[in-house]
């Protein structure tokens, strides 16, 4: 009989041993949650920003944003707009003289993107190298686009309709 009340009693030790072991994980589960999250929050908010109206219902917009809560570096972005609707992170841009299209190279892919405001449509544009946009100059009497890359890379026309 007293050995049966020892293997209780061990028995009992061990569940409250267990649970106060899960407990402790569990409050270190939530502490690293919560510093990630509120760390992870401050990565880019804006900091300032400066709204230029570009015509034609564009604007560019300048951001500083810090990079992370745990630091106090910030970085510069430049977004372009259509009236309300976000178009991309843009590093070099150009609107056709008649302001119905605007192109531009999104900073983060390289990617270079028309956008038609009489259709709303934003078109990835199919080029093989991806390289940084040195000038675009717009005939739309001719309805295309010269791409003029850096380095030795050839221009290119873009067909826009």
């Amino acid at each position: 009989m007293h050995q049966g009340l020892a293997f209780q009693q061990a028995g009992r030790c061990m569940t409250f041993y267990l649970l106060k072991k899960e407990l402790h994980m569990r409050l270190l589960l939530t502490y690293f949650s919560l510093v990630f999250m509120t760390t992870s929050l401050w990565a880019g908010v804006v900091i300032d920003s400066n709204i230029t109206d570009l015509g034609s219902g564009y604007r560019k917009v300048r951001t500083i944003e810090k990079v992370s809560a745990a630091s106090s570096e910030t970085e510069q972005f430049t977004y372009l707009y259509y009236k309300d609707k976000k178009l991309g992170q843009a590093s070099k841009y150009s609107i056709s003289p008649s302001g119905e299209y605007l192109i531009f190279q999104d900073s983060t892919t390289g990617d270079i993107f028309l956008f038609d405001s009489a259709s709303g449509k934003l078109e990835l544009q199919k080029i093989t190298k991806i390289v940084p946009v040195r000038k675009f100059s717009w005939n739309e009497r001719m309805e295309y686009v010269k791409v003029r890359f850096t380095g030795k890379v050839p221009s290119i026309n873009l067909p826009f309709e």
